[in-house]
């Protein structure tokens, strides 16, 4: 008895290939072969079956996407000061930040590293934290409404808190509040 997915849940486009699959699979780089744990013994084919198919990792991704578009948030800046920093960030970090954002819009933690500023901002900031050798910051709030705001992003400067950013930020938390009381 053969199992297939309901008409439905069909994904549309070229029929799915095995063989390609296998490919997209083969092409990570070779992977040493464990010594000691668990995989001791295991080389790059055993743990490479071990990998979840394709095909579990389209349909996963379909119900991820069905799942979590009904409940997406909107995305919005502030203010046009808070779009033009957030892309002066460099583009990897803007990706970065980007990619986090959208997790928090599908209700989901960022993938960065992330703290509360309730007291320096107010309820519901988030600052999203890359480190390097430059540091930056993104504040975001997605506490009020069904809205993900950015407040503001900067480079980091200083070891410490970066009080006139933290200031900036919490006068951009206030525009936000007074944007939601009169919608």
């Amino acid at each position: 008895m053969s199992r297939s997915l309901p008409a439905s849940l069909h994904i549309a486009g070229p029929p799915f290939r095995p063989a390609a699959c296998k490919t997209v699979v083969g092409s990570f780089p070779a992977l040493p072969r464990h010594t000691a744990g668990p995989l001791a013994g295991q080389d790059q084919r055993q743990r490479q079956n071990a990998r979840p198919s394709c095909v579990s990792f389209l349909v996963l991704s379909y119900f991820s996407t069905l799942i979590h578009s009904s409940n997406m948030r909107k995305f919005e800046f502030v203010n046009a000061a808070a779009k033009r920093e957030f892309l002066d960030l460099p583009k990897p970090v803007q990706r970065q930040f980007g990619a986090d954002l959208q997790a928090v819009q599908m209700g989901l933690a960022p993938f960065s590293r992330w703290k509360h500023l309730t007291e320096t901002v107010g309820t519901g900031a988030i600052e999203l934290i890359e480190n390097g050798a430059k540091a930056y910051r993104t504040v975001y709030c997605a506490k009020f409404g069904e809205t993900v705001f950015i407040l503001h992003s900067f480079t980091k400067t200083t070891n410490g808190v970066d009080r006139k950013a933290m200031a900036l930020a919490r006068e951009r938390y206030g525009l936000m509040q007074k944007r939601l009381a009169s919608e």
